[in-house]
């Protein structure tokens, strides 16, 4: 059960929105999660964590981008954090990371996908190619970090649309 903990830190959860972590998987594992403690509650525990999928076995860099907000216990304010890249059946191989952090909620808008600061149809045009179609990052139109262009990314995406 490998994870890295943040140097101790000080943040408004409710003005932090989106987690992002380049990472190479070169292990088996097929889902990371994201554990914090805050200054109200101290304890490491599952409901103030959140998993994701990411790509296995892969020779890459790959983007991830996790809303914050999908869990409800994400407030207050945040004390430190712990990334756990792998889960817990994983027995050999290892990973790499180019950079992790935490954004503002005024620092991206989740389905900006080419980070133009409008979502547009460029955006929109990014999905439809990739389109019921398997991708490993947002960057090719998986808002919701499900590994695959879907439904609930054009659900997301609509939420943002034109604002």
């Amino acid at each position: 059960d490998s994870y890295i903990y943040s140097p101790l830190t000080r943040f408004d959860a409710g003005k932090c929105r989106y987690f992002k972590i380049k990472l190479k998987n070169q292990t088996a594992g097929t889902e990371a999660q994201l554990f914090w403690i805050t200054k109200t509650d101290t304890g490491w525990n599952e409901v103030k964590s959140l998993k994701f999928s990411i790509i296995s076995n892969s020779n890459d860099f790959k983007t991830y981008l996790v809303d914050l907000y999908s869990n409800p216990n994400w407030s207050g304010i945040v004390k430190q954090l712990r990334f756990d890249p792998t889960n817990n059946s994983v027995s050999s191989g290892h990973y790499e990371i180019d950079f992790a952090e935490v954004i503002e909620n005024d620092g991206i808008i989740y389905s900006d996908i080419n980070e133009d600061n409008a979502v547009d149809f460029i955006d929109f045009s990014i999905i439809a190619q990739g389109w019921q179609q398997d991708f490993n990052d947002w960057l090719h139109g998986d808002l919701n970090n499900d590994l695959s262009v879907n439904n609930e990314d054009i659900e997301k995406f609509a939420y943002e649309w034109l604002q």
